[in-house]
């Protein structure tokens, strides 16, 4: 795969955004966005910075690829929970993205002893569906 391919396996495969979705983030155009894909002009330095910024890409990875790199840098705690939640909200329902909006603004008004049982509760229940 070469950078143009990378970019667009990157975008519709992880990210899975269209090209306008992809572009708005990093302050291209659409028609721009496709021509790096196609290879019709470069991917500058300042493209594949935003890139790496805004999704936390391994610049290498779009430099060279190969299965060595990781497409991802290693993820903080904040990141992580937003992958997960952009997963989730892609594909629930929405009665199931109620629930937890709604679990997150009541937990949000708990006091520390009762963020401490969610924490226990959570604890608990992962260990028993692994």
């Amino acid at each position: 795969m070469n950078k143009g391919e990378r970019i667009k396996y990157l975008r519709k495969e992880i990210l899975g955004l269209t090209q306008q979705e992809f572009a708005q983030k990093i302050n291209i155009s659409r028609g721009n966005c496709a021509s790096i894909e196609l290879g019709r002009v470069s991917l500058t330095e300042r493209v594949k910075n935003d890139i790496c910024q805004v999704w936390n890409i391994n610049g290498d990875w779009i430099e060279i690829g190969g299965p060595d790199e990781s497409i991802f840098n290693e993820l903080t705690s904040e990141m992580e929970i937003a992958l997960c939640a952009s997963e989730i909200l892609e594909n629930a329902d929405d009665e199931v993205i109620k629930t937890i909006i709604e679990f997150i603004k009541i937990y949000k008004k708990l006091d520390s002893s009762s963020k401490e049982v969610i924490k226990n509760f959570g604890k608990e229940l992962i260990k028993n569906l692994k």
